[in-house]
């Protein structure tokens, strides 16, 4: 197949920038073996990064704290390295980005690097914004750009938001939104990037986190990802690709209905597992279970916390969840699970409860081992992988992309020859 070398070089460039999100800090070499391109052309395309102001050189690697293995200079099994050490490349640290996490009660805005990282206001501070959501378009539009505007960066070069819901990926309408219904049917993305003047970027939120989980490096080629949190929300991962279905409702497996659950969802329906095991039906059933009708996220916290076994009622919510997670990994054939939220952080045996009843019931745990693992949430860095590419490397001038959202459904994999 005949490649324009226009094609190819931003082929080449995007591979190149998704190795040193991975591996940064690391050598011209490291990244020609990490991507499988000629070392010439990764030094043409670091060059290139560097000059734009995307990457960056760091310094070499002291002698004593080089990784084992082959490094420049140095044959595969040979003794010490010879000659001058490989400038070591990284990606440049000064923000790039405005970052939203757009949530149900509270949202969060931060300064982004190009390597995913949020950058600090001050010694004293995460760098994180805190902005609570008020349930009107304007007043929300306002409250994030008031908060973008006490950011510690002077330009930007776009908007990158994480969203709850499901995105028409033609003009960047959030169609339906279970815990958010305020801003459903509005142009909520198109309104920020207007009073910002920027171009936007929307990843669906779960699915932010799966590409976050596959950029911080270790994670296999295959996954599903569940968080829980206001809701449940699922994101698969499929031979290092994000899976797509036709319609943008994939993932939403908090929507699937167990049976005997009487409890009405977000999203119209009757008996979604969600409203087991997200903040709002957890609290619920305690609240049932304590017969304390006003008891608190904290005070359950606190009850768990004080515990030593895993109490019924959120066994069996638990149980609910995995006889939906069951589902999907026997639908798909996955072997990995990775769970972010609230879920492991309960209860010392809750992840445990949730790993026991996917490998009981899941057709490869009877000849095979599945593994559920917990990982930290790491969105920012998903948002960053998922959409930063299409801002840098974009072949349509950023000019012309002032104010128009673009709905991420794959991050940019393309393959390089």
């Amino acid at each position: 197949m005949y490649h324009h070398p226009s094609d190819l070089r931003l082929a080449n460039t995007r591979r190149t920038y998704r190795a040193l999100l991975r591996s940064a800090p690391c050598s011209r070499a490291d990244l020609a073996r990490e991507t499988g391109i000629s070392a010439v052309t990764v030094g043409k395309v670091v060059d290139d990064l560097i000059a734009a102001g995307i990457a960056e050189e760091v310094g070499s690697p002291s002698r004593a704290g080089q990784p084992a293995g082959p490094v420049w200079g140095r044959g595969q099994g040979e003794g010490p390295a010879l000659g001058r050490p490989p400038r070591l490349v990284a990606l440049a640290s000064p923000p790039t980005f405005i970052g939203v996490e757009l949530g149900v009660r509270t949202s969060r805005v931060a300064a982004l690097t190009v390597g995913g990282a949020v950058v600090p206001a001050s010694a004293a501070s995460d760098g994180v914004l805190s902005v609570e959501m008020p349930s009107e378009i304007g007043a929300a539009v306002e409250a994030i750009r008031t908060a973008a505007t006490q950011l510690p960066l002077t330009s930007a070069r776009g908007l990158l938001v994480s969203v709850p819901g499901i995105l028409d990926s033609r003009n960047g309408e959030l169609l339906l939104s279970p815990n958010m219904h305020w801003a459903e049917g509005t142009r909520l993305l198109a309104d920020l990037g207007r009073v910002l003047d920027l171009p936007v970027c929307a990843v669906q939120e779960v699915r932010a986190l799966a590409l976050g989980h596959q950029a911080a490096g270790g994670a296999p080629e295959s996954f599903l990802l569940l968080e829980f949190t206001d809701g449940m929300g699922g994101a698969i991962m499929a031979q290092g690709s994000l899976m797509e279905s036709p319609l943008p409702i994939s993932g939403e497996i908090g929507h699937t209905p167990v049976h005997g659950n009487t409890r009405r969802c977000g999203c119209g329906a009757i008996g979604c597992v969600e409203t087991l095991v997200n903040r709002e039906g957890l609290l619920q059933s305690f609240r049932e279970a304590a017969r304390s009708p006003r008891a608190k996220w904290a005070d359950m916290e606190k009850k768990l916390a004080a515990s030593a076994d895993l109490p019924a009622w959120l066994g069996e919510a638990i149980d609910a969840a995995a006889s939906v997670v069951v589902g999907a990994v026997n639908l798909v054939g996955l072997r990995h699970v990775v769970v972010t939220g609230h879920l492991p952080l309960l209860h010392p045996l809750a992840l445990q409860r949730l790993a026991d009843g996917v490998k009981a019931h899941s057709l490869l745990g009877r000849i095979d081992r599945v593994s559920v693992v917990p990982a930290p949430q790491r969105r920012w860095l998903g948002l960053v992988a998922g959409a930063a590419d299409r801002l840098l490397f974009s072949d349509e001038p950023s000019a012309r992309l002032g104010g128009r959202v673009v709905v991420v459904r794959q991050a940019a994999t393309h393959a390089a020859t």
